[in-house]
């Protein structure tokens, strides 16, 4: 699906991005979606992850405030709205005995501690 000279393309603007501190430019729109989309198949797929998920998450997120500040930009093939690519056919399903929680973008000791509190607000309910 991509070559490796895409991959590595793909790699430099994904870098590029990140050491842009305008993240909010909405020409960035289709070069964002790009590597999104690049890293959604490199993680889902390859099981190779492009970027770290601090990285991934501030590129989606920035997409997302684009969009939201330039409706007219929001398109149907826009990564912020689907689910991503899809499962790695190499990992096998594991099934749980209780929900797997997720995180939610913890990156530091305050973002830990709120996902605790909302942990325990869903125990106590």
């Amino acid at each position: 699906m991509y070559s490796p000279q895409d991959k590595q393309k793909i790699y430099q603007q994904a870098k590029s991005l990140l050491a842009n501190a305008d993240l909010q430019n909405p020409t960035s729109i289709p070069l964002l979606k790009e590597v999104i989309l690049y890293a959604d198949w490199s993680y889902y797929v390859e099981s190779e992850p492009l970027l770290s998920d601090q990285e991934y998450d501030l590129l989606f997120t920035a997409l997302k405030k684009i969009e939201k500040a330039h409706p007219s930009l929001l398109t149907d093939d826009s990564p912020t709205q689907r689910v991503a690519y899809g499962i790695s056919e190499r990992l096998p399903t594991v099934p749980h005995l209780v929900p797997m929680l997720s995180l939610d973008n913890t990156y530091n000791a305050e973002d830990l501690q709120d996902w605790a509190k909302r942990c325990a607000g869903l125990v106590t309910d």
